[in-house]
């Protein structure tokens, strides 16, 4: 083992290998037969990864299988890289052509999860949010583009959560942010002014496949650079670009899904 491993956490890998095999499941005595483990350990690492979801166990037989937690976030990733595929060329040009920030977000957990990123060449770059950072879904361009054109499931249950502001303009109330979707419906792109982070606007538009919404584009950059006029011009083209994807992808954009407003 190479210097800095941890034996612990090869250990718990190997446990997770063995049901790599679709449908496999096995007893705690099969784990132990096949890895150089004692009992003990075993099923400690078993209930561990039980406890996380990576593994469910059957009460009646006690047999281990895949678990749901890990089949979705093998989902998730795949998915995820064949939506970056897709997004790539589209991204890079979108950056270079407005000079700013252009980020891919995917729903995820209730969360929105920055799954590509494209900067563009304007000296002053916002931080914001990275690969693999994540957003709440009910501020920011791209987040509030996955809310506005997600199913009622997935909005009543954001709307029914604490709303915590994170700067002065965070929309913060059921009222308001049931008008900020259906506005976002309405013209076809989401509209986060200062409202995930201060001094900040991000403009996003949704993609959707075959199955329906896959994930959101958004341009962002310093608010001094987002007059009204401007907005509206990122907001068509950023429209535009996810109704391309959204085509590559074989899908249909969904907009006539009626909005609870109660």
């Amino acid at each position: 083992m190479d210097k800095g491993e941890s034996l612990s956490v090869r250990r718990a890998v190997g446990i997770l290998r063995l049901f790599r095999e679709p449908g496999r499941s096995l007893t705690l005595s099969d784990v132990v037969e096949r890895l150089d483990l004692s009992k003990t350990a075993c099923h400690r690492f078993l209930a561990t990864w039980v406890s996380e979801g990576f593994l469910v166990q059957d009460e009646a037989s006690g047999r281990y299988s895949v678990g749901p937690e890990l089949i979705s976030f093998a989902r998730l990733h795949l998915g995820a890289t064949s939506l970056r595929d897709a997004c790539r060329e589209d991204l890079e040009k979108l950056a270079k052509e407005t000079g700013d920030s252009v980020l891919l977000h995917v729903l995820d957990d209730g969360t929105a999860l920055c799954v590509q990123r494209f900067d563009g060449d304007y000296p002053v770059r916002v931080s914001g949010v990275s690969e693999g950072g994540r957003l709440p879904l009910y501020c920011g361009g791209g987040p509030l583009a996955l809310l506005s054109f997600s199913t009622n499931d997935v909005a009543e249950q954001v709307l029914s959560n604490p709303l915590p502001r994170r700067t002065a303009r965070t929309l913060v109330t059921k009222a308001a942010l049931r008008r900020c979707m259906m506005e976002t419906r309405a013209r076809g792109y989401a509209i986060g002014n200062q409202d995930a982070f201060d001094y900040v606007v991000a403009v996003g538009a949704p993609i959707f496949d075959p199955q329906g919404l896959v994930g959101a584009i958004s341009v962002g950059g310093i608010e001094q650079r987002y007059t009204a006029a401007r907005i509206e011009k990122i907001g068509r083209l950023v429209k535009t670009i996810g109704a391309r994807i959204t085509a590559r992808l074989g899908g249909r954009a969904v907009t006539d899904q009626a909005l609870t407003t109660s």
